[in-house]
């Protein structure tokens, strides 16, 4: 493959032993595996789509390392507690995050890291020039 060093041949073959794999397992333990792994990864990739969508907007990086850093500790407390891993500090900060109620407790941590990451940009920026 010209994206990674793997040869195709070892690629597909690791491809289907995986899949074999998860095939005995059965729809249950595919469940119990894959829901921490999309509740992690969900928000992040939602809120790169956004970005993506303004991105002739967004005249820097900082600003997706922002919103993915944020989203995606919010992403990582959700996974591992839907995995049963909590503590009460972290369950009354996702209560108290607005859009909860609707699973979109990622929404305002990414608004505020675009926000805080647009003005860190923006104050680098006047830094450089200065310079």
């Amino acid at each position: 493959s010209s994206i990674t060093s793997f040869k195709y041949e070892k690629i597909v073959i690791f491809t289907v032993i995986i899949s074999f794999l998860l095939s005995i397992l059965g729809v249950e333990s595919i469940i119990r595996i894959s829901v921490p792994i999309l509740v992690f990864i969900y928000p992040v990739m939602i809120s790169l789509i956004i970005l993506n969508l303004f991105g002739k907007y967004i005249k820097n990086d900082y600003v997706y390392k922002g919103v993915v850093l944020f989203t995606g500790i919010i992403g990582l407390i959700e996974s591992l507690a839907s995995i049963g891993i909590t503590n009460t500090y972290t369950n009354s900060v996702l209560e108290i995050l607005p859009f909860s109620d609707y699973g979109l407790t990622w929404l305002f941590p990414g608004l505020i890291g675009y926000i805080l990451f647009s003005l860190m940009f923006r104050k680098v920026q006047r830094i450089e020039n200065k310079v």
